[in-house]
């Protein structure tokens, strides 16, 4: 009995009350309340269990027998921080070595917002949206480029071209697939001609101002922010016997004078450094250098299911996609990650460009990151031991990311061609 009082005189029910234990515990004050918790648990625990099963983890495999491989089999999708440090620390590997082998990543990765996203994108992502200035740029074009430079030669082959290439045949090789995209830019996109004046931006090491100088007699200004790219195209076409019809301008593109005035305008990469906020100023300079009825060519990545119904798809996979290409891969680069294709076709409308022509090159997108992938793979020692195993581990996400994520459709790719109007 003294038990009892002091039990009950805890739960402040006082010594001198004439209440019982069986009082204390009845169902309705204390076990309903109990029984109604653990079963609401257990019915959002069996709602989550079933959201977060996978199929199978059938591209992913742990690197060691005693790493635990629970999360990569048939359990449940893996965090996606969990699965990126994993990956980047090698304790899983990519099964699959043809450049296809993630897979369907958000069949087996769990794509959710939490303080390392939110940090990830305020601290490295939101400042380059704001705020781009012509000395950050080229600081950080240059870091990216002049620092790497023999990186591209294992990752981009030979001809050093980095953009999508032309896969009329899946079964091309890198090097025949980059030669069907320069001659599809010099025939079909341009229509170059022999009196044409050309500027190119950003595409690459200058294979192909090479092409359109030698298959025609046009002139052709190369704009490079790096110093080594510049260096490389100017010996380039020096070999060539082409440098009387070359220029190379070390400068950004907003520093080329409106009045110099071009006919046809080619920027292959150019458009994923400028970012959302910049497309139109983009768009207007490259209005002012064209005459009128001049040409401009490039490539854009579009975002099909940003602003749409599908926003919160668009917040899980592509926009985690985003965040480690920007933060990782190219620190300072400003791609339009929130822009549609609507969004790009009213920038160009309000520059006053109109859109001729345009084609959807996801395919050829992912074959080109597969091979890419795959020349990656097969330069792995090399790699390491000139830029070390994470720096390694890093690009072959990315690759094998890329691959997957514009072959299902996730990411789309297209090439414009924009004329300026008649006046």
């Amino acid at each position: 009995m003294v038990f009892l009082n002091l039990g009950t005189a805890v739960l402040g029910l006082g010594s001198t009350s004439a209440t019982t234990l069986t009082d204390v515990t009845s169902p309705l004050s204390l076990w309903l309340p109990l029984a109604l918790l653990t079963l609401g648990s257990v019915y959002a625990g069996r709602r989550w269990w079933a959201k977060s099963r996978m199929p199978a983890a059938q591209f992913l495999v742990p690197t060691s027998s005693t790493y635990p491989s629970l999360l990569y089999t048939q359990v449940r999708k893996v965090p996606y921080y969990r699965f990126l440090g994993d990956f980047l620390a090698n304790r899983v590997e990519i099964r699959d070595r043809s450049g296809l082998g993630l897979g369907p990543l958000d069949h087996y990765v769990a794509f959710t917002w939490n303080l390392r996203t939110l940090l990830t994108f305020v601290f490295q992502i939101l400042p380059r949206w704001i705020w781009h200035s012509k000395r950050s740029d080229r600081l950080d074009w240059c870091r990216f480029h002049d620092d790497r430079d023999d990186l591209f030669e294992y990752l981009l082959g030979r001809q050093r071209i980095p953009c999508s290439n032309y896969y009329p045949d899946p079964d091309l090789d890198l090097v025949t697939a980059q030669d069907a995209l320069l001659q599809r830019v010099s025939s079909q996109y341009l229509e170059l001609n022999d009196d044409d004046r050309v500027l190119t931006m950003g595409s690459g090491w200058g294979t192909l101002e090479l092409l359109l100088l030698s298959d025609h007699s046009a002139f052709v200004t190369s704009v490079f922010t790096s110093v080594e790219q510049a260096n490389y195209a100017q010996a380039l076409y020096e070999r060539a016997g082409m440098e009387h019809r070359a220029q190379v301008e070390v400068c950004d593109l907003r520093d080329i004078p409106a009045q110099n005035q071009f006919t046809k305008l080619v920027g292959l990469e150019y458009v994923d450094w400028v970012g959302t906020k910049n497309l139109g100023d983009f768009f207007r300079h490259c209005r002012d250098l064209l005459v009128p009825g001049g040409l401009l060519v490039f490539q854009c990545t579009v975002t099909p299911s940003a602003f749409s119904t599908s926003f919160s798809q668009f917040l899980a996979e592509p926009f985690h996609y985003h965040l480690y290409t920007l933060s990782t891969i190219f620190p300072g680069r400003d791609t339009p990650l929130f822009a549609t294709f609507s969004d790009y076709v009213h920038q160009i409308e309000q520059a006053g460009l109109e859109l001729v022509q345009v084609e959807n090159i996801s395919t050829d997108a992912a074959l080109t990151y597969a091979s890419w992938f795959r020349g990656w793979d097969q330069a792995r020692q090399q790699v390491e031991i000139k830029f070390g195993a994470e720096l390694y581990r890093q690009w072959e996400l990315y690759l094998a990311w890329s691959s997957s994520i514009f072959e299902r459709g996730k990411l789309q790719r297209f090439t414009m061609v924009v004329r300026k109007k008649l006046e």
